[in-house]
């Protein structure tokens, strides 16, 4: 069910996500900033990949740390996702797109699905 999350995507105007995945990778991402800024993640090749619910946080990470400037602009990050849902509105995906070219503009996204796989509305960010 997508509904508004208020929390960490409420900027997002017209954009609807996944309520609880939404809210699990907000968390994640405030858990990961100390440990990466420990390890001087800054200016290192961020690659971010999942499978299924894994793929929507990586997905959600990768939107929330290009939309906070937390990947360097000169290296060449990844995003690879393995039969990923769909986690967000077209609206969000258009966003998503818009956030990316100018915050990590060398990513590189590749979204992977299998003939046949019975996850619904499976959609690739990259294309």
């Amino acid at each position: 069910m997508f509904i508004w999350n208020t929390e960490i995507f409420s900027h997002l105007l017209n954009c609807l996500v996944h309520e609880g995945w939404s809210t699990v990778a907000a968390h994640y991402y405030r858990v990961l900033q100390p440990i990466l800024r420990r390890h001087g993640a800054a200016n290192k090749t961020i690659v971010l990949t999942g499978h299924s619910q894994g793929a929507v946080l990586a997905g959600y990470m990768a939107f929330l740390f290009a939309k906070n400037k937390k990947l360097a602009s000169q290296h060449s990050h990844r995003l690879v996702t393995f039969a990923a849902p769909r986690y967000g509105t077209l609206s969000f995906l258009q966003r998503f797109r818009r956030v990316l070219k100018p915050n990590a503009p060398h990513m590189t996204v590749a979204s992977l699905d299998t003939v046949g796989d019975v996850v619904p509305g499976a959609w690739a960010i990259g294309s």
